[in-house]
């Protein structure tokens, strides 16, 4: 695309590459962005373009409840928030039978599963994937110790959830 543009064109790609990629992918950010979360459960970055961090439901789930907790959590105290990930499920996947919402839910439970680690790299996968600069995305995902809590390092102030998950 590039060198097609360059050939046709003969002039600097970058204002056409800028637009093509807006709202897709965040290449070199100078200060964090709020992150929104609409009505839809979808996560938004209202500061770099309206960009969206595109990820599965269990994911957006996951993220959400990290987001309602700034103070973090372990992995294996996820299950006490079991009725609130049932509430945000809801959100996240309105229409979901109750037998998918429990078997997901479950999932990232069960301290025997592997469903809680790949959720967060997937997320974290997202997130690094629409922002580029990994000192910046770091702010944005999961991160702990093995054993330890696991947060969103980005400060609430920046953060903006709609009604239906802090009532």
């Amino acid at each position: 695309m590039i060198l097609d543009y360059v050939t046709k064109y003969h002039a600097d790609p970058t204002p056409a590459l800028q637009e093509f990629i807006k709202g897709k992918i965040v290449l070199n950010p100078t200060a964090l962005s709020r992150i929104v979360v609409n009505g839809d459960a979808r996560i938004v970055l209202s500061d770099y373009n309206e960009t969206e961090i595109k990820m599965g439901a269990r994911e957006r789930l996951l993220y959400i409840l990290f987001l309602k907790h700034p103070e973090g959590m372990r992995q294996s105290d996820v299950a006490d928030y079991r009725r609130e990930l049932v509430e945000i499920y809801g959100i996240v996947k309105p229409g979901a039978s109750d037998n998918v919402v429990q078997v997901t839910i479950d999932n990232l439970c069960d301290p025997f599963s592997d469903a809680l680690r790949q959720s967060i790299s997937k997320i974290k996968n997202a997130v690094t994937y629409v922002i580029r600069d990994s000192s910046k995305a770091a702010d944005y995902y999961i991160k702990g110790e093995r054993g330890g809590v696991y947060r969103i390092g980005l400060s609430r102030e920046m953060v903006k959830l709609p009604s239906a998950f802090t009532d």
